[in-house]
């Protein structure tokens, strides 16, 4: 049991880390950019021109907010629903489910709902104007993408442990 446990917050620390490290590396704006920061080069800007350089003016926000404001690619949230949706599906399809008794179409439900959930969650960010619809589905990509990553690199970290306790099945046997 532990080491499903382990298995989720592995997962989890491994899709913060990609989400975190692309925020930082692409730093797209929110669509509620403009509201938040109110750039003072925005009051003059007359659509036709490039800016690259700004100040945010805006009082009503802090500057975590403002600096948040600018970092929108990709979803974090969509990611760690998805991710969190699939982990719970994949634990009730090992855990808890079983043709042979008579509730087996409790199982599906629940995964259904754990999937729904997470669709539904994901979708807000888009209703919100808290992210761009690409956004939403990059994240969904990575939070579809960390299980089955973190599966390989546990099964791989697994069979190389088994060699170094010589418990590999492909040992050759000595004298022969």
């Amino acid at each position: 049991m532990l080491h499903i446990y382990r298995s989720y917050i592995y997962g989890l620390f491994f899709n913060l880390c990609v989400i975190e490290v692309m925020k930082g590396l692409v730093g797209n704006p929110r669509p509620t950019f403009f509201d938040i920061c109110e750039p003072d080069k925005a009051k003059t800007c007359n659509g036709s021109e490039y800016v690259s350089s700004y100040e945010c003016t805006s009082t009503r926000f802090s500057k975590w907010f403002q600096s948040d404001s600018y970092h929108s690619f990709p979803s974090g949230h969509t990611s760690l629903s998805i991710y969190g949706g699939l982990f719970m599906a994949w634990y009730l399809q090992r855990r808890a489910f079983d043709w042979n008794h008579r509730t087996y179409c409790v199982v599906p439900v629940l995964q259904l709902v754990c999937l729904s959930y997470a669709a539904a969650s994901s979708l807000t960010r888009i209703t919100d104007h808290r992210h761009h619809w690409w956004d939403v589905l990059t994240g969904a990509v990575i939070g579809v993408l960390c299980p089955r990553t973190v599966r390989e690199l546990q099964n791989k970290s697994t069979f190389e442990e088994q060699l170094d306790d010589g418990k590999s099945t492909d040992r050759t046997i000595s004298g022969v």
